[in-house]
């Protein structure tokens, strides 16, 4: 090889430009205005490895499957630089938006520390999310407070119970540490589509401050409580986002238990939107899937009230065919055998303890093959 050529991809790889066949999503790929994202949340992937593609440097997130969708679409606020699009966990939230960077300022949703809270988090600083260019090796650290308050009654009765009394109010301040590194590439396989992505790798440190309120007095810190330690303790979490230059949402996101080595849940690209209907209006509400099926289903509780419901199987003619009690807080997946039901359709429907509705009665069919 002759010594200019040496010389000239030696200035290439200093340059820093992508190996051959990495991609790159390049500046200026965010969202604008009027943009739609149609995504799914699987709440329990089965054999979604993230640490290693195969030798074919792929990932197959082809089991990925979702009762419904979210369709986000990006809305432009008074402020030239402010954004509401979509948030962790389908929430909604409010970003600061610069050519090449999305910056988190405030959600209203379950809340991102795993604690199934639902309430309204504010970040001081805004917090990085996205930053362009992208490509092997990039890489961006935050070090910022998010502040969470919640009505007790919108807490979960597990975390609630356990404080040392019976507040009005509780207020989380949380000290966030991210780290963001694009740390591999290949392809990812979804349910209709193959992309050539980039792997980010987000682990975050999470530090509670604990603060209640009662009555008129003013928040009282009970960091401190032994009762408290133990159900706030420093955490770290770890997820991963699959980038695209073909697209602007993530094809995929995989969240990761606490021990960082198993998916717990999985938001993907909706491809095939004649396939999954797409949810409309968060409110509480109840799905069954795959749908037809065969001797196992899912049951996804959405945004229901804290409390003790009761899942039921009728045939045609309204015998009760599975009869189930559970409960739920908030959001919740649910595993039922359904091998002893016949072949054919079947009605089902949530009551809660009262005896009330949930949504509407919703029809499922069994298959046999």
């Amino acid at each position: 090889m002759h010594a200019v050529s040496i010389r000239l991809i030696g200035a290439w790889l200093l340059l820093g430009f992508p190996a051959l066949g990495q991609p790159v999503v390049p500046p200026g790929n965010l969202p604008k205005e009027g943009d739609a994202f149609v995504l799914g949340v699987d709440r329990s992937p089965v054999n979604i490895h993230p640490l290693a593609p195969d030798g074919g440097r792929r990932w197959d997130f082809t089991s990925l499957q979702a009762p419904f969708a979210r369709r986000f679409t990006w809305e432009i606020t008074s402020s030239a630089q402010q954004f509401i699009g979509p948030g962790p966990n389908f929430s909604a939230a409010v970003y600061m938006k610069t050519a090449n960077e999305l910056r988190l300022q405030q959600m209203v949703g379950q809340d991102p520390f795993g604690l199934s809270l639902h309430s309204r988090v504010v970040y001081s600083p805004a917090m990085p999310v996205r930053k362009l260019p992208q490509r092997m090796n990039s890489t961006f650290q935050y070090n910022g407070l998010a502040t969470a308050t919640a009505a007790i009654d919108d807490i979960p009765k597990e975390l609630s119970q356990k404080l040392p009394f019976r507040p009005d109010s509780v207020r989380l301040k949380v000290n966030v540490r991210l780290l963001s590194t694009i740390d591999d590439w290949g392809k990812a396989l979804i349910p209709g589509g193959i992309f050539e992505v980039l792997r980010e790798k987000h682990t975050y440190t999470y530090e509670f401050q604990v603060e209640v309120k009662l009555g008129q007095r003013r928040w009282q810190n009970i960091t401190s409580s032994s009762q408290v330690k133990g159900l706030f303790p420093k955490t770290t979490a770890v997820s991963y986002n699959f980038w695209s230059d073909d697209a602007l949402e993530p094809i995929v996101v995989l969240i990761m238990d606490r021990s960082g080595n198993n998916t717990e849940r999985a938001e993907f690209k909706i491809m095939d939107l004649d396939e999954t209907p797409i949810l409309k209006h968060p409110v509480p509400d109840f799905f069954v899937y795959p749908n037809p099926a065969i001797s196992d289903v899912r049951i996804e509780f959405f945004m229901l009230p804290p409390g003790e419901y009761e899942i039921i199987f009728k045939d045609m003619i309204g015998k009760v065919r599975i009869q189930k009690k559970i409960f739920i807080t908030g959001n919740r997946i649910e595993k039922l055998d359904i091998s002893d039901l016949d072949k054919g359709p079947y009605y089902y429907q949530v009551r809660d303890e009262r005896g009330v509705l949930v949504g509407n009665t919703k029809r499922l069919i069994v298959i046999r093959p």
